[in-house]
């Protein structure tokens, strides 16, 4: 019989070398938008925290589970947070995807800097991504100033099929 009340350590998977970061950067113009693809693989792909934020304006991130797009070309590296372990994950991520339309909203947030004052939000509850998917963040900027967007991703991925 399976134990459905197993809980996954993310120190333990971290030590083990299959928790990695990845982070991106953007300067956004007044209203303009940013989009981060993530696409998973044929492992279990768990993000088990995230961080937005913005220098000096409002954001709105919305996340988007099988959107129509054309793929990114532009790869944003995913670092194993174990730098004694060579593990590479499957799942990439680009931040120039083009012609996104549809999917589903999955999570929508907004970043409630102050004019000229910036924030951030996160999240550490855990998401379990489906395999072999497309994701988009959608960042917004949500006044007409200029705003540095930074995301930072902790994910893990998971291997075998007991997940």
């Amino acid at each position: 019989m399976a134990n459905y009340f197993h809980k996954i350590d993310p120190y333990e998977l971290s030590m083990s070398g299959l928790v990695y970061s990845v982070s991106f950067s953007s300067t956004l113009g007044g209203s303009a938008t940013v989009y981060l693809q993530i696409k998973t693989g044929d492992r279990t792909a768990f993000i088990v925290d995230y961080l937005v934020s913005s220098s000096a304006e409002p954001l709105k991130m919305t996340a988007i589970e099988s959107p129509t797009l054309t793929d990114g070309t532009t790869a944003v590296t995913a670092y194993c947070l174990n730098r004694q372990k060579a593990t590479v994950p499957v799942t990439t991520f680009f931040s120039d995807p083009t012609g996104i339309s549809g999917g589903t909203t999955i999570h929508q947030e907004i970043v409630t800097a102050g004019k000229g004052a910036g924030a951030s939000t996160s999240d550490s509850h855990g998401w379990t991504l489906k395999k072999n998917t497309s994701y988009v963040w959608k960042i917004e900027q949500l006044s007409n100033q200029a705003t540095v967007v930074t995301a930072e991703i902790i994910f893990a991925e998971l291997y075998g099929t007991t997940r």
